[in-house]
């Protein structure tokens, strides 16, 4: 990373100089610069969510009927209409746990009281997995806009 800054750093140095030719290889390494890093950044976007909840579901299998008992909010300065992260009690093992999604969200909540199967470590029952949220399906989407208008951005530059 540090690599591709000071490259883009010294391309935006040699753009500023009095040659066009270095001027120009200049500004072109520094937007497809710039158009590589906005593809990483779509490709992990699209790509981290994905693996973490394949592994989830390798370590989570066993289903326990949990029930909503709550709301975890995330107050934040400014903003009327806070998200939360639904936190379900169930049993296992003669023991209640109370877990908490990581997602936070302010649509597509579960009702409190609700029940809902979810899969659990049994080695550690704290460790669950849900299916999947809106959250997950908007957030690759949004993965796959920025990975597909860099990668358009560079083959029709």
């Amino acid at each position: 990373m540090a690599s591709l800054t000071i490259l883009m750093i010294s391309a935006a140095v040699a753009s500023i100089s009095d040659n066009s030719a270095t001027s120009d290889m200049a500004e072109q390494i520094c937007i497809y610069s710039f158009l590589g890093i906005f593809a990483l950044v779509g490709l992990g976007i699209l790509v981290y969510p994905l693996i973490n909840r394949h592994r989830k579901k390798k370590r989570c299998t066993y289903w326990v009927k949990a029930t909503v008992v709550g709301f975890e909010y995330a107050y934040t300065p400014n903003i009327t209409n806070n998200v939360s992260s639904p936190v379900y009690e169930f049993c296992y093992g003669g023991q209640i746990y109370k877990v908490k999604e990581a997602s936070l969200r302010n649509f597509a909540r579960p009702k409190l009281g609700s029940k809902v199967n979810i899969l659990i470590n049994e080695d550690d029952p704290t460790d669950f997995y849900t299916k999947s949220t809106i959250v997950e399906l908007f957030l690759a989407v949004a993965g796959f806009i920025f990975l597909v208008s860099a990668v358009c951005a560079i083959i029709f530059r």
